[in-house]
């Protein structure tokens, strides 16, 4: 039976095929759409490709649950955070660690996308 705005919807489950029982904290849409991040309580970084619907790479670094991710409004960057009080930069093409930001006593319970300035003078 058709949904109410007259096309079916379509279901795709992502899954991580190393551990069949992970959680996954924070997932968030690229800003085109194309793919989707989540951290996890295995401690890993994931992106997916939405349209394949296969991993495109795993980051491992933060040492205890990621529970937060954020793109950067362009999509080239990401940052996760989590229980460790660090936020980690990822490179998104590849998953490079860029940078790992500490000092923060006590977890890091979210992560955003920064506010971009307009330099446009009116």
């Amino acid at each position: 039976m058709p949904s109410r705005c007259g096309t079916r919807p379509r279901v795709q489950t992502l899954c991580d095929p190393d551990h069949f029982d992970t959680s996954f904290f924070g997932i968030e849409w690229s800003p085109n759409s194309r793919f989707l991040a989540g951290g996890s309580y295995q401690r890993e970084m994931q992106v997916w490709d939405v349209s394949t619907g296969t991993r495109r790479w795993v980051g491992h670094g933060q040492p205890t649950t990621i529970r937060r991710v954020a793109w950067s409004p362009d999509g080239r960057h990401l940052a996760s955070c989590g229980y460790d009080g660090s936020v980690i930069l990822w490179e998104t093409t590849t998953g490079t660690q860029q940078a790992r930001l500490q000092g923060h006593l006590g977890m890091v319970m979210s992560a955003a996308e920064p506010a971009v300035e307009n330099s446009s003078t009116s």
